[in-house]
């Protein structure tokens, strides 16, 4: 990598840190395209996951207090068993026709979400059992696998249920972690190369780059109101 690079990169893995400190997600979003860019949609993805792994986890020891147990249990049982089709599709499509068909559900998912925004609230308020929650999770575990983006179907979910913003931001971190760390063994076990080389002082350089992104996000999330981080969360997932 040249130095270029190593300076996009480093601008890049920071503002998705605060990026995701501020709306709960959308690190994946913002760093993926540049990481595919250079490393390709194989090892790019694998390594979105890799970055967006230490992110969740980082911002799991902040924001640990406000986690949802019963949502974070649901959606996750829906994310580990779509993982295994979304690793399924990978190897069976061609990226050029995956790519626009996970973006046209996606799309679609939120243009409903805003026409069913708030429907389902009463049921999600029973301890969060709601199908939704697993359904949820199957297509953002498909998804991830897939593309590295697996934010926009919980965004949905967290849209459709009216689910307060600050316990979806803290719930979603431990739940992306293991999300994240799943995609990447399911990777690097069915396809070959999966795993990006990396010079030792670029993995150090990429480490510095996440904690001081995550020690900025914590002000600036402060400074911003709960609806307009929301709508960062609505933005982030389109």
């Amino acid at each position: 990598m040249g130095v270029s690079e190593i300076v996009l990169l480093v601008l890049c893995l920071m503002a998705g840190v605060i990026v995701q400190r501020v709306t709960g997600m959308g690190s994946n979003l913002v760093i993926a395209p540049f990481l595919i860019l250079i490393f390709g949609p194989v090892g790019g993805v694998v390594l979105v996951n890799m970055v967006g792994a230490v992110i969740a986890a980082i911002l799991t020891a902040q924001l640990r207090q406000g986690i949802d147990r019963p949502v974070f249990v649901r959606l996750l049982a829906g994310a580990l068993v779509g993982c295994v089709p979304g690793v399924l599709v990978v190897r069976a499509m061609p990226e050029e026709l995956l790519t626009p068909l996970i973006g046209a559900i996606l799309l679609l998912g939120l243009v409903l979400s805003r026409a069913l925004a708030g429907r389902f609230a009463r049921d999600f308020a029973h301890e969060g059992r709601s199908g939704l929650a697993v359904g949820a999770g199957f297509l953002s575990g498909a998804t991830n696998v897939v593309s590295g983006a697996g934010g926009p179907p919980i965004a949905v979910f967290a849209l459709v249920t009216d689910w307060d913003h600050r316990r979806f931001a803290a719930t979603y971190q431990p739940y992306f972690v293991i999300v994240a760390v799943v995609s990447v063994v399911l990777a690097l076990v069915v396809m070959d190369d999966a795993l990006p080389r990396l010079a030792a002082p670029v993995w150090a350089l990429v480490v510095a780059s996440l904690l001081a992104g995550a020690a900025l996000g914590g002000p600036v999330a402060a400074r911003i109101p709960v609806r307009h981080a929301r709508r960062g969360m609505i933005l982030v997932s389109a």
